[in-house]
């Protein structure tokens, strides 16, 4: 009788720490949810904005866009082609936000945009973005979904 209490105490001690540690991990997911969402709508908001200097500030310098067609831009290049209106982004609904990890999600949004002459149309555009340790983007990958 005393080893079955033994393994029972032992039991409830790992369940108690067990429903500790997953409430802890559910709510670090929950804020990097919440704090991924931000910075991912926050971007959208520039970028429809045309508002070149929050862009700068949440870019990395060494932050690299790769397109859907596989062209590649570095944060120059890519700040200058919204300003030039190269790249007129007109709204944002985001769907689906992923995470990947501490330093990589993905959003998933309906962006109307017209690109490099085109016209404006609805994606269905999917980002890859991965950050940098200070929560700063350094690269984007772009396809549709």
């Amino acid at each position: 009788m005393k080893k079955f209490k033994v393994i029972l105490l032992i039991f409830f001690i790992a369940m108690f720490t067990f429903n500790g540690f997953a409430q802890t991990v559910t709510k670090q997911k929950m804020n990097m949810q919440t704090e991924f969402r931000s910075l991912y709508n926050n971007m959208y908001e520039f970028m429809i904005n045309k508002d070149i200097l929050s862009l700068e500030k949440i870019l990395d310098d060494d932050f690299v866009l790769v397109h859907m067609t596989g062209h590649k831009q570095n944060k120059q290049e890519y700040l200058d082609c919204i300003k030039n209106g190269t790249l007129n982004y007109y709204s944002n609904i985001t769907e689906n936000i992923i995470i990947e990890s501490d330093t990589k999600f993905t959003g998933q949004s309906k962006v109307s945009a017209a690109v490099f002459g085109g016209s404006k149309h609805t994606w269905n555009l999917e980002l890859t973005i991965e950050l940098t340790k200070n929560n700063l983007i350094k690269k984007i990958s772009a396809s549709t979904y």
